[in-house]
Parts: structure tokens; sequence; C-alpha cells
């Protein structure tokens, strides 16, 4: 019998692992090799620490985990992948904070399995955990909420939805980002304000945004840099629709801007602008929406603490923004005003899915292969990055397509 593990990128299915294929042929008496490790799913990159999702449902991760972010149960440093104990994940969640990595903000992570439990470890000083206090886990802790359909985590706030579809949210909420008036929760609380339907929930360093059902846009929190889009820049604790966004299929949130896909593919976004993030061709922020110019239509849309990539239809990354660090693939470290292609082979074509994290960011590739590129400063490339650069690093090595 033939027993084949597929290489999915975000649903999309490609190559497959036979073991069967791999140990035949070995002489008797000889020491079988061990069989390759899965390949990645998608693999989800944050201000210091990467995860990986595997085709087998295993969850590792690496890179920084002073906080226990990496789940291993402790808070030592490590230069090795770390199986993180969460079985069928089918979403991870890794916040990005604002300012440098070093900040701090963003140090924890989640992740929802297929029954709707959502867990979360790593630093819990604003709460962000949601088990009412405010002291660190190292291994993955359930929130107690209902089935959830979707989470969203920011620096030091989380939002989910449940199976109701009623949004609540905890951690900090001191510009409002967690839908209330408190500066603080430390167990979820019900948002109130949003009369749609919600099929969408994403979070920035500071503020939140939810997607009707309709295409309409809500967004609350944090608007120092119109990332909530009321065409202003006065804070919300409180849901308030965006003006002239209508039609959309996705939003997404960077550390202080916002993006939405609308459904021809367009790729519209506001907020901070400060390193050239929203793909306007200047560094002034933008309050009202601005239409990101791009040579076809955008599948997905990835924004990051200063920059923003998208994959476009035909499967090649784009990026611009900040680029301090390598992180946009453009082979250099200078900033990029407009949309860029990512240089690299690895990442031009065959790309199904990305992540841009706080200073470094991440791909899969059609085949399962996973590549890292940018700062390396805690280890988020993985234990087989060497110093820190511009070109996109193999994670795992590759995913080796079995026979029938």
């Amino acid at each position: 019998m033939s027993v084949r593990f597929c290489s999915i990128a975000f649903a999309a299915l490609s190559g497959c692992l036979d073991w069967n294929s791999l140990s035949s042929g070995s002489d008797a008496g000889a020491s079988e090799a061990p069989p390759p490790a899965p390949c990645a799913a998608f693999v989800v990159a944050g201000d210091t620490h990467t995860c990986a999702r595997f085709t087998n449902g295993s969850v590792q991760c690496w890179g920084d985990n002073r906080f226990g972010q990496l789940g291993s149960g402790d808070t030592a440093a490590t230069h090795a992948f770390v199986p993180v104990n969460v079985t069928n994940a089918s979403r991870l969640y890794l916040p990005t904070g604002v300012a440098d990595i070093s900040s701090d903000r963003a140090v924890f992570t989640c992740a929802l399995d297929a029954s709707g439990a959502l867990s979360c470890w790593g630093d819990n000083r604003f709460g962000q955990l949601g088990d009412g206090t405010t002291e660190p886990h190292a291994s993955p802790s359930i929130v107690k909420l209902p089935s959830v359909l979707r989470a969203a985590p920011g620096a030091g706030h989380v939002c989910a939805q449940v199976v109701s579809g009623d949004v609540y949210c905890w951690g900090t909420s001191n510009y409002g980002q967690s839908g209330n008036t408190a500066a603080q929760s430390l167990l979820p609380t019900k948002v109130e304000g949003l009369t749609e339907p919600i099929d969408g929930l994403v979070a920035g360093a500071y503020h939140t945004c939810a997607k009707a059902a309709s295409g309409a846009l809500y967004c609350w929190g944090a608007n120092d840099h119109g990332q909530i889009g009321n065409v202003s820049l006065a804070t919300s604790s409180s849901p308030v629709r965006v003006p002239h966004i209508e039609a959309i299929s996705r939003v997404v949130a960077g550390a202080e801007h916002t993006c939405v896909i609308d459904t021809k593919g367009a790729i519209i976004c506001f907020g901070d602008n400060r390193y050239g993030q929203l793909g306007a061709g200047d560094t002034q922020s933008h309050d009202e929406p601005v239409t990101v110019a791009l040579p076809e239509a955008a599948s997905q849309v990835y924004p990051g603490r200063t920059g923003t990539c998208a994959l476009l239809t035909g499967g090649a990354l784009y990026c611009w923004g900040g680029n301090a660090n390598g992180e946009l693939g453009t082979l250099s470290r200078d900033p990029v005003g407009v949309p860029t292609k990512a240089q690299r082979d690895v990442l031009s074509s065959g790309v199904t899915a990305a992540s841009l994290g706080g200073a470094h960011a991440c791909a899969v590739r059609s085949d399962g292969t996973a590549f890292c590129w940018g700062n390396t400063q805690y280890g988020q490339l993985g234990p087989n990055a060497g110093s820190p650069g511009v070109d996109p690093v193999s994670v795992f090595g590759t995913c080796h397509v079995g026979s029938e």
C-alpha cells in the first residue's frame, strides 16, 4: 500500500510524499534513512519569532523565546525547531508590534484548531492570553470562549469571533482597540456596535477591523495615522464604518495601516505611510483609501510592521514600504515606494502563501518548501540561516515528491 502525505499551502493541493518509494530498495541490515519531515502548509512571521503548520497537522515554532512564545513549556533560548502541543491547527496567529522589534510588544502566539478551540501562549503582561491573569504561559492555554471562527492578535490585545457571530476582545485597550472604554480587559468582552454579520477579523498593533459579509468594513481603536479609515485622526472605542470601502473580499492589518482587496483583486490601503507601506509612491500617511498600482489582480495581501507584500494571481510576490532588513525580498535594504517584484526565482513565481513580520518575511511555494529572509537577530529565519541577509533561506529543506 502506498502511503502519501500531500503538500498543502492554504488549501492549494500540490506535491506528495510517498514513504514507501523513499525507503524501497534499501539493503538488508542497512540502517533506514529517516523519512523527511512533512512539507509546510503555511508559515507565519511575527516580530521576533516564526511558526509553521505542516501538512500532517503538527506545529513548530522557532526564534525568540524570552516570553515562552515558542510554546516549549519554558523560556530557554534555543536554535532548534520547537514542536508545539496543539493538534489539528487550522490557523496560527502571530502579532506585529510597532517601533523597533526589540520593543517586545508582540511576543505571544495563538492557534485555532479544527474544533474551534483557541489557544494562546507567551507574553501576558496586558492580559492578552485571555485567562483572567497577567501571568505568562510557556505552553498553550485555551481561551474560555464558545467555538471560535477566527481570531486577530494585536500588540497586547486579541479579538475573536465565535460561532454565534459575536466578536469578543481582551487585553489592553488604551486606544479602544478592544472595543470598549476600559483600559484593560483580562477576560473576553463582547464588542458592541457591529450591526451586520461579520466574516473577517484582523488587528493591527493598536486597532482592529471587521469585514462584514456585505463587503462593508468596520474599524476601531488607534487612529493617529488614519488606520481606522474614518477620514479623521480621531480614535474610536466602538466600531466605525469606513467610508468609500464597499464590496471587499478580504481585509488585513499591518502595525498601523490597513489594506483590503476588493472583488476585482485591487488592493486599497490607508493609514501609516511613513515608510511607503501604502504603496502610494509617497511617505505621507493617508486617512482615506489609496489604490495600489499592481500589474495584475492580487489574491492575497500581507502587511507587516513597516511594509506590505501582495501575492498576485500569477504566483509572483510584490512588496513595498520599509526595507531596513531586506524583508521585502528586493535583494537590497533600500525602501520601496511602489510595488516591486521580489527578485529571487523562489519568490518571483510559484508562491502560494507568504507572511511579513516585524523585520523578516517568509513564503511557502507550491511544492511545500518554505523560505525566510530579513532580520535574524532572534533566530527567526530558522536554524539553517547564517547572518541576516536579503537572500531567502530554505527553512526546512526540499520536500521530495514521490511516485504513486
